[in-house]
């Protein structure tokens, strides 16, 4: 790959809106995991063999449905971070080239 073929553009904004998207994704994970834990309070009276097997099938996919969670929400923090970095670092170099005369 040429040197001309890299694209190292990136848009700060469009980085950070991404990272948000994410982060709402991720609250929409986490209000449909609180609402099967409020299903799981709401038949805490039921006796059945079925019942069991429910809680047992849920009980189980839970942490993993969690951890996924946690991981779509680090990719969302990581996009945040990311833009703000650069961020920075745009204005560190708009700051040096500011004190530098370029016209000399």
């Amino acid at each position: 790959m040429a040197n001309g073929d890299l694209n190292f553009s990136v848009s700060t904004e469009d980085l950070d809106a991404k990272g948000t998207e994410i982060d709402n994704i991720y609250k929409d994970i986490e209000e449909a995991l609180q609402e099967i834990e409020d299903a799981k309070k709401g038949i805490a009276s039921w006796q059945s063999q079925n019942k069991d097997k429910y809680e047992a099938r849920i009980n189980k996919a839970l942490p993993k449905m969690h951890e996924m969670g946690e991981v779509i929400a680090s990719y969302g923090g990581v996009a945040h971070h990311t833009s703000r970095r650069l961020t920075d670092v745009e204005q560190k170099i708009s700051r040096a080239m500011e004190s530098t005369d370029f016209n000399s």
